[in-house]
């Protein structure tokens, strides 16, 4: 009976070790993450990157509601997949109203991986329209739509290339993607805007309407 017992712990041992030494790994990134070390902060960013625990995961997104600086706080959100639960779809969503655009760019890429994506339209299309969205930014949403083509995420590009507040730039873009969608639906769209006052927008209509749909 004695003989069970030893071999039986013997073989809890090393598991109950394991479980100890992660926790150590854990408490030693979550230190690095709050701390002032920038080469320790990114370290510590990419290994928890590369873990697929829960644990990894929601130091990640606890360290992202916290963070203050600019740079470490957009690799955060590149960290963070919106896709793991609701509680990291929301540690992110916020960062779309962000001041900086750099992080609100990094948000709209995070976004823009979201299985469910046509949830998040009303969302995206409503930080596209803010007066206070930067052209890169806008930019940025547009693209996310072209990447994503579905129904919804084609009638977007379609109000963004015919909404006059936004950049010229922007709603180029917006034209480009409905040509990426490549479906007749899209194709009618863009025709639509032939008229349009750019003559850069009205060359792409154009060239567009002369193609041919392959689905």
């Amino acid at each position: 009976m004695k003989i069970f017992k030893i071999l039986a712990l013997a073989f809890f041992l090393p598991a109950a070790a394991l479980s100890a030494a992660a926790a150590q790994d854990y408490a030693a990134k979550k230190f690095d993450l709050e701390g002032s070390s920038f080469p320790l902060k990114m370290a510590a960013i990419n290994f928890l990157k590369a873990d697929s625990s829960s644990t990894a995961r929601a130091l990640l997104v606890d360290r992202l509601e916290k963070e203050t600086d600019i740079y470490i706080k957009t690799q955060l959100i590149e960290a963070v997949n919106v896709n793991w639960s609701t509680g990291a779809l929301a540690a992110v969503l916020p960062f779309l109203d962000d001041a900086n655009p750099a992080v609100q760019q990094s948000a709209v890429i995070s976004l823009s991986r979201y299985g469910p994506f046509d949830r998040l339209l009303p969302r995206l299309e409503k930080t596209l329209a803010s007066s206070s969205t930067k052209a890169g930014v806008r930019n940025t949403i547009v693209n996310a739509f072209s990447l994503r083509p579905t129904t919804s995420s084609v009638a977007a590009l379609d109000r963004a290339a015919g909404d006059e507040k936004h950049p010229e730039g922007t709603r180029h873009l917006a034209i480009i993607g409905l040509d990426k969608a490549g479906t007749k639906d899209a194709r009618d769209r863009a025709v639509k805007h032939s008229g349009d006052k750019s003559p850069a927008i009205r060359d792409e209509v154009k060239k567009i309407s002369k193609k041919k749909i392959s689905k």
